[in-house]
């Protein structure tokens, strides 16, 4: 055999080896392909053994922008707690509420587990012995027979329609339930809450309107008309004749300038 004819043998058979070569790599890849869609994937490297990826369940609005599932959170055991404190047959999933309380807030979220505690409280407000200092009263409107109050706004935000709230007005030394009867979101992403008070032949309406850090409220009970006003968690309740009384010792007769009488005599 010539150099010639072994250079080409050489050739030759280094392309069998070659193309053998590349024949079993693709059979491993085909074979690694199947597996890999006949099985289920494996843990990621982030989450422990055993334990199922949390992916947040996502959904979009009516605008078209995507926001996170109101039970993304929601387990049994949070479920029963909630239908040990609601019993309102219009809301009987924790998940309903949610959805209710994103709605007309224009789709901020809320914390399911504080929801549910909040919802533990039978009162949105409580005494407190002094006014806070954050709040922009004089020194006398300090003193003027005002009931100063810790607010929880949040306890406010988890009311829906039939539901109800325990209304403590110490002036009267009485404590009101107020059935909520509907709701109202304004322009300015504030919400009013409208109801009355229960077991009452007349009717006593209750508004309390929660807005960003201020939240007002009028009740209207037998023992006369309160007024509830919070900036945060810091307000007062006051009885409307309290806060706008009149001054004895000043007439509220209309008298005409001076001269307008003489010309009638």
């Amino acid at each position: 055999m010539n150099q010639k004819s072994l250079v080409i043998a050489i050739l030759v058979a280094a392309s069998a080896v070659v193309v053998l070569f590349i024949f079993q790599n693709s059979k491993r890849q085909d074979s690694d392909l199947a597996q890999s869609l006949s099985s289920p994937p494996g843990p990621s490297s982030n989450h422990e053994p055993g334990h199922a990826l949390n992916r947040t369940p996502v959904t979009a609005g009516k605008d078209g922008r995507q926001t996170i599932a109101a039970d993304s959170s929601i387990n049994e055991e949070l479920q029963e707690k909630y239908a040990e404190v609601s019993d309102n047959a219009g809301y009987p999933e924790l998940e309903n509420r949610l959805e209710a309380m994103q709605t007309r807030r224009g789709g901020k979220s809320f914390d399911p587990r504080q929801v549910v505690e909040t919802m533990t409280q039978t009162e949105a407000w409580t005494r407190v012995e002094t006014p806070h200092d954050d709040l922009p009263l004089t020194q006398e409107e300090k003193f003027d027979g005002r009931e100063y109050i810790r607010f929880n706004p949040m306890r406010i935000e988890t009311l829906m329609p039939g539901d109800t709230l325990e209304i403590p007005i110490w002036q009267l030394g009485e404590r009101y339930t107020m059935r909520v009867d509907h709701t109202e979101t304004h322009a300015n992403g504030s919400v009013t809450w409208h109801g009355h008070l229960e077991n009452f032949n007349d009717p006593h309406r209750v508004t309390i309107t929660v807005g960003d850090g201020l939240s007002l409220g009028g009740i209207d009970t037998p023992g006369g008309h309160y007024v509830l006003q919070a900036h945060g968690e810091s307000g007062w309740i006051a009885s409307s004749e309290t806060l706008f009384k009149r001054n004895e010792a000043e007439t509220d007769m209309i008298i005409p300038p001076a001269g307008e009488l003489e010309g009638n005599s």
